[in-house]
């Protein structure tokens, strides 16, 4: 039943959306250390929240096809 493209996707879905609130979990703690809480900072780490999520997605994405 997983071997399915669509089943496959809807997975890669998921995937992406944990990885996402995961790094996005971590840069808000950092943030609320006082970490990185300028604006030149805040717009390089939602980019690299951004370019981990997907990494992490397309690795994932890799094994499971």
């Amino acid at each position: 039943m997983l071997s399915g493209p669509a089943v496959k996707l809807v997975l890669l879905g998921f995937v992406w959306l944990y990885a996402h609130h995961f790094f996005a979990g971590i840069r808000y703690l950092l943030l609320d250390l006082h970490i990185g809480i300028a604006l030149g900072p805040a717009r390089s780490s939602a980019k690299l929240v951004f370019v981990l999520g997907a990494a992490v997605t397309l690795l994932i994405g890799w094994r499971l096809w």
